[in-house]
């Protein structure tokens, strides 16, 4: 019974299903077409200095797609508290129907593993089908040649990322589980009369520190340019460190300074629903801004 409840409110709610679906698909995709590099390499006619260069590609993109699955991870539990906000009152009405948190949480399970496992079969044929476009933009980068239609598949790379992508399943699954039992039955009835928590109140000092974000992002980039990548030191490690600051910074003051900056034009604020519609996405983005970040 719980198994086709589960299977009934995936379909019924899919377009809510899709943000979670659609961050998982994407991940599969890029991780997978990342791993396979070494593969794809394997069936171009190159040079030896050539696979060398290849193989250093390879060692690179091996941590970004490691940087990747973190971001993913970020991504994915941001994508099921969305979900699971929108489904307090139905959770609720589970509740008062006679089930138990045990239940209902069995219920989130199931339908984050139906999701789950379409979203990696999905993304594992796409990241096939961008693995073959990459071998060939490799091979053109390095005036190689493929003889005829030859189609690659990494074995390694596709239980790497089954592998792990059944890890961010499983702190999918436990975050869901903890999630739905922590809730009570009063608190799930009424969630749609509970405003979300905004993180900034203070318009000046939102604009204080989108000033703030710009100096660093730049100063990181200014630091990248005149240092790049491979040179020896704390340089990029400083950039990239000067570069997440800024970039939470901003994000976590961006509405805040654009708020501000259109209050600085009263004609402009207050005409037709700029007001109402300028608060409402301050809000917004004030709640899920690491997120968005």
């Amino acid at each position: 019974m719980y198994a086709k409840i589960a299977l009934g409110n995936v379909r019924k709610s899919f377009r809510d299903f899709s943000v979670f679906f659609l961050t998982l698909a994407f991940g599969v995709c890029v991780f997978y077409a990342f791993g396979s590099i070494t593969d794809q390499a394997a069936v171009i006619d190159m040079a030896e200095d050539q696979r060398r260069m290849v193989q250093a590609l390879s060692d690179i993109l091996t941590g970004l797609s490691v940087f990747v699955v973190v971001i993913l991870g970020f991504l994915v539990v941001y994508a099921n508290r969305f979900l699971i906000r929108r489904r307090k009152r139905e959770f609720g009405i589970y509740l008062t129907l006679g089930m138990d948190t045990r239940h209902v949480s069995w219920i989130v399970v199931m339908e984050t593993l139906v999701v789950g496992v379409v979203a990696l079969a999905v993304g594992l044929l796409l990241g096939i089908g961008l693995s073959q476009v990459m071998m060939y933009v490799t091979a053109g980068l390095f005036e190689a040649t493929i003889q005829g239609f030859v189609f690659a598949f990494s074995p390694s790379a596709c239980l790497s990322t089954m592998a792990c992508f059944a890890g961010i399943f499983l702190v999918t699954i436990v975050f869901n589980v903890t999630t739905v039992s922590r809730y009570k039955l009063i608190d799930l009835i009424n969630a749609d009369k509970v405003s979300e928590k905004v993180r900034l109140r203070s318009l000046p000092l939102s604009v204080v520190l989108f000033l703030v974000s710009l100096v660093l992002i730049g100063v990181a980039y200014k630091t990248l340019l005149e240092h790049g990548m491979m040179e020896e030191g704390p340089y990029f490690a400083i950039a990239t460190g000067l570069v997440t600051a800024g970039t939470l910074l901003f994000f976590f003051s961006i509405s805040g300074f654009a708020l501000r900056a259109l209050q600085a034009s009263p004609r402009a604020y207050l005409s037709g629903l700029n007001m109402f519609v300028m608060r409402q996405l301050n809000s917004r983005i004030n709640t899920a801004w690491l997120s968005v970040s």
